[in-house]
């Protein structure tokens, strides 16, 4: 078989469906709509319960996607490993025999190829906790919800209780298993194509904790809207939910363009293959990455240099400029100490993150007297 059909062969191999389970873009949604709909028809006055449920359609339309895409960008920005990493195999009788452990760096590359015929194969996983998406601390996301505009003046405050308000802290939490099977076969020389196929178990939980701003309280001594069961203010609400499923499936060409005193290769990696977004395995969008690598080899040690461009089109992410440093030694037989230094520069000058949306209430008091104007 040739080099080529073999290494399409064993992508295809790895494409093989795997199941998946719950549907991890729910969470927000059930979460609004347990706020601003379910638990408030328990306010003291009945009348009362429905007047955020157009805050929590709008939450569902505007924030939802949003947070959604936060987590989904964050999931699917893991670094893959090196394409040397794991055992090569050659087929000089047309059976596979292993040649070689690889003992190259971790997440970087160095300029070197397979050759050709040759097969690499390995496997490795990452753990990673988000503690801030571009800026804006998970722990300490912030919403706030108004009320409705019950009159239809055009504005919000001109009744007592449309100046009540809804402050919510979603305690959110990250937690993120990816487990990588790859393979890269040396097509040419100077030319190896690889395929990696990630499956991340994705966990969100927290203590989301609600609070009502009540001016109706303040002005009247009972508020309008309260929570179960004993008509408090403040509710807490649990959650914890995860997923397991098919992240979004790498091909990369790596090809060898220099052999000298140093080794020069570039590297493209694409995400083609859009896994499930409703998992947050997928940020939804085809996506690419071009890198330059160098690397010089002094016995059993060798560094490394990899600098790149990261196209990432997904909603409310931005393109990244990488780079990789690092080195690997070879301390014995299949083992070896390698260290690496990864950073990235956001290439969006404003990188902060903001759920959009203002909203200006009038607050009156219990006499029709005007208290002033604030902006949520």
């Amino acid at each position: 078989m040739r080099p080529l059909h073999r290494a399409l062969a064993f992508i295809g191999v790895l494409l093989l469906p795997t199941p998946v389970s719950a549907q991890l873009n729910e969470v927000f949604e059930d979460l609004f709509n347990r706020l601003l709909t379910e638990d408030l028809s328990f306010s003291p006055n009945g009348r009362h319960g429905r007047h955020f449920f157009d805050a929590a359609a709008q939450a569902n339309d505007r924030l939802t996607p949003a947070l959604n895409s936060l987590i989904a960008n964050a999931v699917t920005s893991f670094p893959l490993s090196s394409t040397v990493a794991g055992i090569t195999f050659d087929f000089p009788a047309g059976q596979p025999v292993s040649i070689r452990e690889s003992l190259g760096p971790i997440f970087g590359e160095t300029g070197e190829t397979l050759g050709e015929g040759k097969l690499n194969v390995g496997f490795n996983y990452t753990r990673m906790n988000p503690s801030a998406f571009r800026g804006l601390a998970t722990k300490d996301i912030r919403l706030a919800f108004a009320h409705q505009d019950v009159g239809g003046s055009g504005v919000l405050g001109d009744r007592l209780d449309e100046s009540d308000v809804i402050d919510l802290v979603l305690d959110l939490g990250i937690d993120v298993h990816t487990f990588v099977m790859f393979a890269t076969m040396g097509v040419t020389d100077a030319l190896d194509i690889g395929v990696a196929v990630p499956v991340h178990h994705v966990r969100l939980s927290g203590n989301a904790v609600a609070s009502i701003d009540s001016h109706t309280e303040e002005q009247t001594g009972n508020p309008d809207h309260a929570f179960p069961p004993d008509s408090g203010l403040e509710q807490t609400i649990p959650y914890d939910e995860s997923a397991l499923g098919v992240g979004d499936l790498a091909v990369r060409f790596k090809y060898n363009f220099y052999q000298g005193p140093v080794y020069l290769a570039t590297l493209l990696d694409f995400r083609i293959v859009p896994g499930d977004q409703d998992d947050f395995m997928s940020s939804g969008r085809p996506s690419f990455k071009l890198s330059a690598i160098g690397s010089k080899q002094f016995g059993g040690f060798t560094s490394h240099v990899n600098v790149g461009y990261d196209r990432r089109p997904g909603l409310l992410d931005s393109d990244e400029f990488e780079f990789v440093v690092g080195f690997d030694q070879k301390v014995a037989t299949g083992l070896t100490f390698a260290a690496e230094l990864l950073g990235e520069l956001d290439l969006d000058e404003n990188e902060a993150v903001n759920l959009d949306g203002t909203i200006e209430i009038t607050d009156f008091d219990a006499n029709d007297q005007p208290l002033g104007t604030r902006v949520l």
